[in-house]
C-alpha cells in the first residue's frame, strides 16, 4: 500500500518506522521541510498528523486521486472541520483526535456512566508533552462536556494521560488512560486508513471501526 504522509514530526516519523511490517511504503512526505509529492505516483491512500495549515493540501490531492484520507491533526476551526465533513461526500475520510484503541475503551466506559444522577461532579485531568499546542487536548474534548471540570498539564515528553474521576455522595470512581509510546497512534492510524479503504466514501473514527470489528 502506497502512503502519502503529510506531517514528519513525532507521529509521523513512528508511522515511518512500522511501515514495513504493515505492508506499507512511505512514497511521499510533505511538510514544513520535505517535498516529496509526486502528482504521477500511485497513491492508495493519505495520513496527515501536521498542521491545520496543511488541511486544504491533504484534502485537494486525495479528492483528485480518490483515496482515502486519515486526519489525526487536531485545532481545526469550524470552516476546515465543514470542508472535512464535506469532503467526506466523495472520499472516505477517517478523523480523529485520538488513534489509541485504549483511550476508545475509555471513552465507552465514560460515555456508559458520565449521566447517572448519583454523579455530583466530574473532573478530567489531561497531562501532554510540554510542547504540545492546543490545550484542552482534542481528547479531551471527546471525553467532556459542558459539566466537565478540566485540568491540563504539560510537562516532559509524556505521549499521552487521560484521568477522569467521578465524585459521588461519599465515594469516588476513577477512569485512567495512559499512553506509553506513541507507536500506538501511529499504528491506530494505519489501521483505520486500511480499514476504510474499502469504503468509498463516508466520515469515520476510531470508534466506530472499533465497534464493526
Amino acid at each position: 500500500m502506497n502512503v502519502l504522509l503529510v506531517g514528519n514530526g513525532n507521529i509521523g516519523q513512528k508511522i515511518q518506522e512500522i511501515a514495513n511490517k504493515n505492508n506499507i511504503e512511505i512514497t511521499g512526505i510533505i511538510d514544513k521541510k520535505h517535498f516529496s509529492y509526486n502528482e504521477k505516483n500511485c497513491y492508495d491512500g493519505i495520513i496527515d498528523f501536521s498542521s491545520p495549515k496543511l488541511l486544504d493540501t491533504s484534502l485537494s490531492i486525495a479528492l483528485k486521486k480518490k483515496i482515502p484520507l486519515i486526519l489525526g491533526t487536531t485545532g481545526y476551526d469550524e470552516l476546515q472541520k465543514e470542508k472535512i465533513k464535506t469532503a467526506s461526500i466523495n472520499i472516505p475520510i477517517g478523523f480523529d483526535a485520538n488513534f489509541s484503541c485504549g483511550f476508545h475503551f475509555l471513552k465507552k466506559c465514560h460515555d456508559l456512566i458520565k449521566n447517572d444522577p448519583h454523579i455530583q461532579d466530574e473532573y478530567l485531568m489531561e497531562t501532554h508533552r510540554r510542547d504540545k499546542k492546543d490545550t484542552p487536548s482534542g481528547s479531551s474534548y471527546l471525553l467532556s462536556d459542558s459539566k466537565t471540570k478540566i485540568l491540563s498539564l504539560r510537562g516532559g515528553s509524556t505521549p499521552g494521560e487521560h484521568i477522569v474521576r467521578f465524585f459521588l455522595d461519599g465515594e469516588e470512581f476513577i477512569l485512567t488512560h495512559r499512553v506509553y509510546d506513541r507507536t500506538v497512534f501511529a499504528q491506530g492510524a494505519i489501521d483505520l486508513l486500511k480499514k476504510i479503504s474499502s469504503f468509498k466514501k463516508g466520515l469515520f473514527r476510531m470508534e466506530d471501526i472499533l465497534e464493526n470489528t
